[in-house]
C-alpha cells in the first residue's frame, strides 16, 4: 500500500516533516526515485510530492548571493542567465546529465541528496562552496555547507524529517569548467567528471578543483591545483596546454584517490581528456 500525501506550502511541508518514517520518500522530478524503488517494498510506503511548491522552483539573486530552489530541473539551470554568469561550470554539469527527457525532470536537489559518485552537480557545487538550507519538522530552517553533507555512497548528513529546499552560491569573479567521461559520447554516466574554478583576482590559491567518481564524494585535487596555478600566472595570452608537470600531478591526483581499484588506470588517462577539455572552456570565457 502506498501512501500519497501532496505538500503545497513549505508550512504543509514542515508538518509533514513531523510524520515522516523511514518508508517515507520525497518526489519532485522522481528520476532517480522510480529507479530505486524498484528495489524497495512497497508495504507502508509514503510519498510527499513537493513538486508544486512553488518557492522551491525559483532561481533568483541579492546583492551577494545566487539562490537555487531544491526543485529546479536541470533544463531550468542549465538555461538560467544568473547561472550562466556567475557559475558556468554548475550550468555545463547541468546541461550534459542525461537525456533531454531526464533534465527536464531531474531536480538540482534530488541530484543532491542522491549522492551517487557520478553526480555531475557535486563537484561544481563543492568547488563554488555552496551552503545549503535545510527545512526541518520544527519548521525551522538551518544552513549546512555541501562539504559537509556527503558521508558516504549515497548517503548523507540529512535525517529523514528534514529536507533541501534552497542551494545559495556567493557571488564572485570567476571562470570555471566542467566535463565529464563515460562510456558514450552523450547520455552517459560519469565514469570520472571534474570542475576547475579560478578566481583570477584572488592573491593566492586561485584555483580550486574537484573531481567527481573517483571517491565516495567529491574529492578535491590539491596536487592539481598547485600546478594549474602555477600555469596560470605564468600564461602570456595563450591557451593553456597540458604540460607534463600538469599531466604527471593529474595521474598522480589519481593514484591518491584511488590507490587499490583497477578503474585507476582508466582514469590515470581519462583525467588528461578531462582536463583538456575544461582548459578550452575555460579559455573561451576568458576570451
Amino acid at each position: 500500500m502506498i501512501n500519497y500525501k501532496k505538500a503545497l506550502s513549505l508550512d504543509e511541508m514542515g508538518s509533514i516533516l513531523q510524520q515522516v518514517t523511514e518508508n517515507t520518500f520525497y518526489l519532485a522530478g522522481g528520476t532517480d526515485l522510480v529507479v530505486g524503488l524498484r528495489s524497495t517494498s512497497l508495504e507502508n510506503l509514503c510519498l510527499v510530492d513537493i513538486s508544486d511548491i512553488e518557492c522551491l522552483r525559483s532561481i533568483t539573486e541579492d546583492e551577494s548571493f545566487i539562490y537555487i530552489g531544491a526543485t529546479a530541473t536541470m533544463t531550468e539551470m542549465s538555461e538560467s542567465t544568473l547561472i550562466k554568469k556567475y557559475c558556468p561550470a554548475l550550468a555545463q554539469a547541468a546541461s550534459v546529465m542525461g537525456s533531454v527527457q531526464v533534465r527536464n525532470r531531474a531536480t538540482v536537489g534530488g541530484n543532491i541528496m542522491n549522492a551517487a559518485q557520478c553526480s555531475d552537480t557535486l563537484p561544481c557545487l563543492y568547488a563554488y562552496d555552496a551552503v545549503l538550507s535545510i527545512l526541518t519538522s520544527t519548521g525551522k530552517c538551518y544552513e549546512k555547507p555541501i562539504r559537509e553533507l556527503v558521508t558516504g555512497i549515497c548517503k548523507t548528513t540529512i535525517p529523514k524529517n528534514e529536507i533541501v529546499i534552497q542551494i545559495k552560491i556567493c557571488k564572485r569573479m570567476t571562470i570555471s569548467g566542467f566535463a565529464k567521461i563515460g562510456a558514450r559520447k552523450k547520455v552517459t554516466i560519469s565514469k570520472i567528471n571534474g570542475c576547475v574554478l579560478i578566481e583570477p583576482e584572488k592573491k593566492d590559491n586561485i584555483v580550486t578543483i574537484y573531481l567527481g567518481a573517483v571517491g565516495v564524494k567529491p574529492t578535491r585535487a590539491t596536487l592539481l591545483e598547485t600546478c594549474i596555478e602555477n600555469e596560470w600566472r605564468t600564461m602570456t595570452g595563450q591557451r593553456m596546454t597540458l604540460n607534463e608537470t600538469i599531466k604527471h600531478a593529474a595521474q598522480a591526483q589519481i593514484e591518491e584517490a584511488i590507490p587499490t581499484r583497477s578503474s585507476k588506470y582508466y582514469k590515470r588517462v581519462a583525467i588528461l581528456g578531462l582536463l583538456d577539455t575544461i582548459f578550452e572552456q575555460l579559455e573561451r570565457v576568458r576570451i
